[in-house]
């Protein structure tokens, strides 16, 4: 009862749906050349994730947009209207509103660390 009682199991319809989500997506944003750019990391791991600047996770359901402790306004705020951009106009099967979540490095919530 303390960790929220019995729950069904997955059925196979659930197990099939997660099956066509596409794996995540990790973008790099930074302006420490002078200009703002974007490339994709391929493939990325935890180490990927530079504390100067801002990454952008593509989790198809939903699009994090992490917050180094050392990136700068300007690649903040760019980052998220990329990402809000992004999500409106990906033009494939994701939620019509898929969420575009802001996340401050070191307090990172779970479904996020779990891609």
């Amino acid at each position: 009862t303390a960790l929220g009682g019995k729950a069904e199991y997955a059925s196979s319809a659930t197990l099939a749906a997660a099956k066509d989500i596409p794996p995540p997506r990790l973008f790099h944003c930074s302006n420490a050349k002078g200009k703002f750019h974007i490339r994709e990391v391929k493939p990325f791991s935890q180490a990927d994730f530079f504390e100067d600047d801002v990454m952008i996770l593509d989790a198809f359901n939903e699009i994090y947009v992490w917050f180094g402790s050392g990136s700068n306004d300007i690649e903040r705020r760019r980052s998220m209207k990329v990402a809000y951009k992004f999500a409106r106009t990906a033009g494939d099967s994701r939620p019509p509103e898929c969420p575009v979540v802001r996340v401050i490095a070191g307090q990172e919530p779970p479904p996020f660390t779990a891609h």
